[in-house]
């Protein structure tokens, strides 16, 4: 993959990331904690779980091959796009809304992750079938 690309995709699997465990986990802590630890607990969890998953994506976007990565892949790729757009889209095109975020939080990103998930196995099955070698490989493997 294109370093450009690997670039795009890392920061939009980091954006997403980030908010989604961000926001989440601050809203399972709830009122049990003083707001001061539950934000810094959301900080850290959610800057460990981007990090984790930029890592991954940039490992495995330079040459993605098996079924299992390919659907990781699929899955983290679409799902962020998924969640930014359904994010971020209604920040910018309707202002006044004050459930906009949850369209991203509740419905376009794990859409996306499970759209990812098929998109890579199918792609991968494909893939497979067109090409003798990995075929081999994947025969021998099993």
């Amino acid at each position: 993959m294109k370093l450009l690309i690997r670039i795009v995709v890392a920061f939009l699997v980091a954006v997403s990331v980030f908010y989604f465990v961000f926001w989440t986990g601050a809203a399972l802590t709830g009122d049990s904690l003083p707001d001061a630890i539950t934000m810094g607990v959301a900080i850290v969890a959610a800057g460990a779980a981007a990090a984790l998953a930029v890592r991954c994506v940039w490992k495995q976007a330079r040459h993605p091959h098996g079924v299992v990565n390919l659907m990781v892949m699929g899955g983290l790729v679409v799902g962020a796009v998924g969640f930014c757009g359904g994010f971020f889209g209604p920040m910018f095109f309707s202002p006044g809304s004050n459930q906009g975020p949850l369209l991203g939080l509740l419905i376009t990103g794990p859409f996306g992750v499970v759209l990812g998930i098929i998109g890579g196995a199918i792609y991968w099955f494909v893939k497979a079938k067109h090409s003798p070698t990995l075929s081999q490989d994947t025969a021998a493997k099993i």
